[in-house]
Protein backbone atom coordinates (compact mmCIF):
# COMPACT_ATOMS: atom_id res chain seq x y z
CA UNK A 1 0.00 0.00 0.00
CA UNK A 2 1.16 3.52 -1.05
CA UNK A 3 1.17 5.95 1.99
CA UNK A 4 1.01 9.80 0.57
CA UNK A 5 2.60 11.96 2.35
CA UNK A 6 1.15 15.27 3.61
CA UNK A 7 1.67 18.06 5.06
CA UNK A 8 -0.21 20.68 7.47
CA UNK A 9 -2.41 23.36 6.07
CA UNK A 10 -1.32 25.95 8.47
CA UNK A 11 2.42 25.68 7.09
CA UNK A 12 0.66 25.85 3.54
CA UNK A 13 -1.25 29.34 4.84
CA UNK A 14 2.14 30.23 6.66
CA UNK A 15 3.71 30.08 3.67
CA UNK A 16 1.75 32.28 1.75
CA UNK A 17 1.40 34.43 4.77
CA UNK A 18 5.53 34.94 4.81
CA UNK A 19 5.70 34.99 0.56
CA UNK A 20 5.78 38.87 -0.34
CA UNK A 21 3.09 38.61 -3.06
CA UNK A 22 -0.57 41.05 -2.68
CA UNK A 23 -3.80 38.61 -1.65
CA UNK A 24 -5.09 38.66 -5.27
CA UNK A 25 -2.05 37.07 -6.31
CA UNK A 26 -2.04 35.00 -3.60
CA UNK A 27 -5.61 33.45 -4.12
CA UNK A 28 -5.21 33.27 -8.10
CA UNK A 29 -1.99 31.23 -7.47
CA UNK A 30 -3.02 28.90 -4.79
CA UNK A 31 -6.22 27.68 -7.32
CA UNK A 32 -3.31 27.57 -10.59
CA UNK A 33 -1.79 24.84 -8.40
CA UNK A 34 -5.03 22.79 -7.34
CA UNK A 35 -5.51 23.56 -3.85
CA UNK A 36 -8.56 25.26 -2.34
CA UNK A 37 -7.75 28.96 -0.32
CA UNK A 38 -10.69 28.17 2.03
CA UNK A 39 -9.19 24.88 2.55
CA UNK A 40 -5.41 26.06 3.03
CA UNK A 41 -7.11 28.00 5.77
CA UNK A 42 -8.67 24.77 7.34
CA UNK A 43 -6.11 24.42 10.67
CA UNK A 44 -6.73 20.77 11.34
CA UNK A 45 -7.02 20.18 7.44
CA UNK A 46 -3.59 18.74 5.65
CA UNK A 47 -2.74 18.56 1.94
CA UNK A 48 -0.37 16.01 -0.28
CA UNK A 49 3.09 17.05 -0.16
CA UNK A 50 3.15 17.35 -3.56
CA UNK A 51 0.55 19.89 -4.19
CA UNK A 52 2.82 22.06 -1.77
CA UNK A 53 5.98 21.46 -3.97
CA UNK A 54 3.66 23.29 -6.84
CA UNK A 55 3.22 25.91 -4.69
CA UNK A 56 6.06 26.02 -3.24
CA UNK A 57 8.20 25.86 -6.38
CA UNK A 58 5.73 28.22 -8.42
CA UNK A 59 5.89 30.97 -5.41
CA UNK A 60 10.41 30.79 -5.59
CA UNK A 61 9.96 31.69 -9.59
CA UNK A 62 7.31 33.90 -9.17
CA UNK A 63 9.48 36.45 -6.06
CA UNK A 64 12.83 35.03 -8.21
CA UNK A 65 14.02 34.18 -4.80
CA UNK A 66 15.58 30.86 -4.56
CA UNK A 67 15.77 31.68 -0.57
CA UNK A 68 12.47 32.63 -0.09
CA UNK A 69 12.48 30.02 3.12
CA UNK A 70 15.02 31.68 5.18
CA UNK A 71 12.66 34.91 4.21
CA UNK A 72 9.17 33.50 5.35
CA UNK A 73 10.78 32.14 9.12
CA UNK A 74 12.36 35.04 9.68
CA UNK A 75 8.18 36.82 8.56
CA UNK A 76 6.07 34.39 10.29
CA UNK A 77 5.57 34.02 13.63
CA UNK A 78 6.40 30.45 15.10
CA UNK A 79 2.79 30.01 16.29
CA UNK A 80 1.51 29.98 12.76
CA UNK A 81 3.26 26.66 11.42
CA UNK A 82 0.40 24.91 13.39
CA UNK A 83 0.41 22.31 16.20
CA UNK A 84 3.60 20.84 16.15
CA UNK A 85 5.38 24.68 16.33
CA UNK A 86 2.42 25.35 18.78
CA UNK A 87 2.95 22.03 21.30
CA UNK A 88 6.98 23.09 20.71
CA UNK A 89 6.57 26.59 21.87
CA UNK A 90 4.62 26.29 24.77
CA UNK A 91 7.30 23.81 26.97
CA UNK A 92 9.04 25.53 30.34
CA UNK A 93 12.51 25.26 28.68
CA UNK A 94 14.38 25.88 25.53
CA UNK A 95 15.61 22.51 25.77
CA UNK A 96 12.09 20.89 25.91
CA UNK A 97 11.35 23.25 22.91
CA UNK A 98 13.84 21.61 20.93
CA UNK A 99 12.85 18.17 22.12
CA UNK A 100 9.05 19.32 21.22
CA UNK A 101 9.85 20.43 17.96
CA UNK A 102 11.59 16.76 17.05
CA UNK A 103 8.84 14.59 18.26
CA UNK A 104 6.29 16.32 16.71
CA UNK A 105 7.93 18.37 13.70
CA UNK A 106 6.12 15.65 11.36
CA UNK A 107 2.93 17.03 12.05
CA UNK A 108 3.90 19.49 10.30
CA UNK A 109 5.10 18.24 7.40
CA UNK A 110 5.05 13.97 6.46
CA UNK A 111 8.46 13.78 5.53
CA UNK A 112 10.71 15.62 7.73
CA UNK A 113 12.52 13.68 10.83
CA UNK A 114 14.02 15.57 13.33
CA UNK A 115 16.39 14.89 16.29
CA UNK A 116 17.83 16.35 19.14
CA UNK A 117 21.23 15.29 19.96
CA UNK A 118 22.68 16.97 23.58
CA UNK A 119 26.39 17.34 25.00
CA UNK A 120 26.74 19.69 27.95
CA UNK A 121 26.27 23.46 27.23
CA UNK A 122 24.76 22.32 24.20
CA UNK A 123 22.48 20.63 21.62
CA UNK A 124 22.44 20.11 17.93
CA UNK A 125 19.00 19.62 16.39
CA UNK A 126 18.72 18.20 13.03
CA UNK A 127 16.05 18.20 10.25
CA UNK A 128 16.29 15.91 6.80
CA UNK A 129 13.45 14.32 4.88
CA UNK A 130 12.96 10.65 4.57
CA UNK A 131 13.48 11.29 1.16
CA UNK A 132 13.91 14.52 -0.92
CA UNK A 133 11.23 12.94 -4.07
CA UNK A 134 9.91 16.55 -4.42
CA UNK A 135 13.30 19.19 -3.67
CA UNK A 136 11.80 20.29 -1.08
CA UNK A 137 14.35 19.54 1.74
CA UNK A 138 16.44 22.84 1.75
CA UNK A 139 13.12 24.73 1.71
CA UNK A 140 11.71 23.10 4.58
CA UNK A 141 14.95 23.08 6.99
CA UNK A 142 15.58 26.78 5.97
CA UNK A 143 11.92 27.86 7.04
CA UNK A 144 12.53 25.58 10.23
CA UNK A 145 16.04 26.79 11.65
CA UNK A 146 15.47 30.48 10.36
CA UNK A 147 11.61 30.62 12.63
CA UNK A 148 13.34 28.09 15.67
CA UNK A 149 16.35 31.05 15.68
CA UNK A 150 14.13 33.98 15.03
CA UNK A 151 11.47 32.95 17.72
CA UNK A 152 14.23 31.98 20.73
CA UNK A 153 15.48 35.48 19.89
CA UNK A 154 12.69 37.06 20.26
CA UNK A 155 11.41 34.68 23.52
CA UNK A 156 13.86 33.33 25.16
CA UNK A 157 16.79 35.78 24.50
CA UNK A 158 18.29 38.04 21.76
CA UNK A 159 21.97 36.99 23.16
CA UNK A 160 20.74 33.26 22.34
CA UNK A 161 23.82 31.50 20.94
CA UNK A 162 23.89 29.56 17.71
CA UNK A 163 27.21 28.00 17.08
CA UNK A 164 27.13 26.29 13.55
CA UNK A 165 25.15 25.66 11.21
CA UNK A 166 25.77 22.89 8.96
CA UNK A 167 23.66 22.69 5.59
CA UNK A 168 23.60 19.72 3.51
CA UNK A 169 23.31 21.72 -0.01
CA UNK A 170 25.50 23.15 -2.43
CA UNK A 171 24.59 26.66 -2.51
CA UNK A 172 27.79 27.93 -1.08
CA UNK A 173 27.41 31.26 -3.03
CA UNK A 174 24.86 32.05 -0.63
CA UNK A 175 27.16 31.34 2.73
CA UNK A 176 26.42 35.40 3.46
CA UNK A 177 23.00 35.55 3.58
CA UNK A 178 22.91 32.41 5.77
CA UNK A 179 25.51 33.86 7.71
CA UNK A 180 23.57 37.42 8.19
CA UNK A 181 20.20 35.52 9.24
CA UNK A 182 22.19 33.01 11.46
CA UNK A 183 24.76 35.42 12.71
CA UNK A 184 27.70 32.53 12.79
CA UNK A 185 29.65 30.98 10.16
CA UNK A 186 27.73 28.23 7.82
CA UNK A 187 29.19 24.82 6.97
CA UNK A 188 27.89 23.53 3.67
Amino acid sequence: MLALATVSNALLSAILEGTPLGEDHKRLLVQQTGLSFEAMHDINGRTSIACLSRLYHRLVELTGDPFLGLHIGRAVPGERFGLAAHVAQNKDTFREVLHGLARYGGLINGMIHCSVHEAPQEARFAMKFYWDVFDLERHAVDIMFAALVHWARERISDQLIVREVRLRHPFVEARGLYESVFGVPVSF
